[in-house]
């Protein structure tokens, strides 16, 4: 039985400056890093051939982020600004207590926005919480369109739920 979604993986050209952005300025905690270089039973886990790189993990409360540098196998390149559209991992969503102040903080660090937070109705979906565009999407540091913030009850999450010690 599936019980909660463990861990997101992403693959970055540039794992020092991932690590430096999730920690410095949106609070996550290096859980464990380390490096690997021709590990048979990793290739086989991945599916790949050769393989070495980093990998750290980070923590946020209950989420955490996986997060590799390839060394080899050489990886493809990809857009920086890669639109949402485009298949594959779109964004990271975190909760924030003050929307507006996470916003000019994060502007203020050199993160680059699509919009401001809006207060618009985006579309029509079964939910008991109401779907508004008050989610700035930005473009993270290594180009991954969309790590964004919000706050409130969307999709139902509610703040109450959350265990005690991870607000």
């Amino acid at each position: 039985m599936i019980r909660a979604n463990h861990h997101i993986a992403i693959s970055t050209p540039n794992l020092t400056r991932l690590i430096e952005f999730y920690t410095s300025q949106l609070g996550f905690e290096v859980a464990s890093d380390g490096e690997w270089r021709n590990s048979e039973a990793l290739d086989r886990h991945m599916g790949l051939r050769g393989s070495a790189g980093r990998a750290a993990t980070l923590r946020l409360g209950t989420a955490m982020l996986e997060i590799f540098e390839f060394e080899s196998p050489q990886p493809s390149p990809r857009p920086h600004d890669r639109p949402v559209c485009d298949h594959g991992l779109t964004h990271i969503c975190l909760d924030v207590t003050d929307l507006d102040a996470e916003y000019e903080r994060l502007r203020a660090a050199g993160m680059r926005f699509h919009a401001p937070p809006l207060d618009a109705d985006v579309m029509q979906v079964r939910s008991e919480s109401p779907r508004l565009l008050r989610r700035p999407f930005c473009v993270g540091p290594t180009g991954m369109a969309g790590v964004y913030v919000f706050h409130g009850t969307a999709f139902g999450f509610d703040r109450r739920n959350v265990p005690d010690g991870l607000e």
